[in-house]
């Protein structure tokens, strides 16, 4: 059986193709960067419309199920990150890169399912809800999927679309849902979270997906799944390590004030979380560009790395300064003010959030040059703060010590990744 052309595809287009081989990466910076801000923008006004639509129990209760999710995630979240990266390094060679993106587009959408069956199972046995839990778990974990086969290929503006877009859609769902309509469940609005963006990722491929089966078939008789799986699952693997620190950074510190201080101090401190997003909008959106960039171009990329983190120091610095002048008087009006006390953690997750803005920058590089221990050294350092911070901080000062602690866990997880990625440099030299 012949190859089937490469248009044939999902998601690879000789659009994306030629985007990726024409397209200079500042001017993908600019593209990916300005989709990720929007994107970011339009999350953050879905979650003050969460807050403004549900009480803080309820609103506490949505993070929580996010949060749980995420963790639960946590074996196939790992699969779209090394699938992008590969994907990079396979720049010059499109058949490798089908292949690549082919199987890794389904290893990560059985791993979400999997996932999604143990997680329920562990909430059922626990006695907590599940169906909102598993709706964001498999939803998000296809939808870092897509972004990743775009993110690996170069078509930055099909990471802008897919983002922007599904971050609309999600806020246009619950405003007419679970607002105009009155259906203010909050199961319905994690629902909304999680599977909103297919209708725009169809609308992108509508043209590819009646041809994925023959495309699929070719593979499966081609051989080359095996050899694709042992390449995917070498960088996988380590960076399950990874993602196990990250979810816990990311995610586990909502938990950790529910089960300290309960659903409404978790809804408080989630706010501030939210609010504190602000400041990863450059370097995320670089860090989509740059992490393909350094695995196509290996050290040639560092001079553009070092002008990115220090693009992002000077932005993170004036976003501290605004937010801790402008935020405290904004959270006192915000709805009646119902969510004041979220001033509480904001200074310390702001402090926080500045730095991991720099980290960013610096694990696309080091993880683009193969040197993954250094990720997994940052962000389980990160973890370990976080946790023991947490279990030493929040019971004593709640709110303000939840601050304390994401601050401290930022600022050691660069130390860790500076420090382990300068070995790891010496030792090759």
């Amino acid at each position: 059986m012949s190859a089937p052309p490469l248009p044939a595809v999902w998601p690879l287009r000789r659009l994306s193709l030629r985007l990726a081989r024409g397209e200079a990466i500042w001017a993908q910076l600019v593209v990916a960067g300005g989709g990720n801000a929007l994107g970011r923008a339009l999350g953050l006004l879905f979650s003050l419309a969460l807050a403004a639509l549900f009480a803080p129990a309820e609103y506490g209760y949505i993070r929580w199920a996010i949060s749980a999710a995420m963790l639960g995630a946590v074996p196939a979240a790992a699969g779209p990150y090394a699938l992008a990266c590969l994907l990079g390094a396979a720049r010059d060679h499109p058949l490798q890169r089908w292949r690549t993106a082919s199987v890794g587009v389904l290893a990560v959408g059985g791993a979400a399912l999997l996932c999604g069956a143990l997680t329920g199972a562990a909430l059922q046995l626990g006695g907590r809800p599940a169906g909102g839990v598993l709706a964001v778990l498999v939803g998000m974990t296809w939808f870092n999927t897509a972004m990743a086969v775009y993110r690996g290929v170069g078509a930055a503006w099909h990471m802008a679309a897919l983002y922007v877009g599904g971050n609309l859609l999600q806020l246009a769902l619950v405003l007419v849902l679970c607002g105009a309509w009155g259906l203010a469940l909050p199961d319905l609005a994690l629902v909304a979270y999680g599977f909103a963006w297919l209708a725009l990722l169809a609308l992108l491929e509508r043209r590819r997906l009646g041809r994925l089966v023959h495309s699929v078939q070719y593979l499966a008789s081609s051989g080359a799944v095996l050899l694709t799986l042992r390449r995917l699952g070498r960088l996988w693997a380590p960076l399950v390590v990874a993602q196990v620190g990250y979810t816990v950074w990311s995610w586990a510190d909502v938990v950790l004030v529910e089960s300290y201080l309960g659903f409404a101090a978790a809804g408080q401190y989630a706010l501030a979380k939210t609010l504190s997003m602000v400041f990863i909008l450059v370097p995320e959106g670089a860090a989509l560009v740059l992490l393909p960039d350094v695995a196509a171009r290996g050290r040639a990329a560092t001079g553009t790395t070092w002008r990115l983190a220090a693009l992002t120091a000077g932005v993170s610095v004036g976003l501290l300064a605004v937010v801790l002048l402008a935020a405290s008087p904004l959270l006192a009006r915000l709805v009646e003010g119902r969510y004041a006390a979220a001033a509480l953690p904001l200074p310390g997750v702001a402090l926080g959030m500045a730095l991991y803005a720099i980290y960013l920058v610096l694990e696309g590089h080091v993880v683009g040059l193969g040197r993954a221990g250094a990720h997994v050294a940052g962000i389980l350092v990160m973890a370990a703060v976080l946790l023991g911070g947490s279990a030493l901080w929040l019971p004593a000062h709640g709110l303000a010590g939840a601050g304390l602690t994401y601050a401290a866990a930022a600022l050691a997880g660069l130390l860790a990744l500076g420090l382990v990625g300068y070995r790891q440099r010496q030792r090759e030299a």
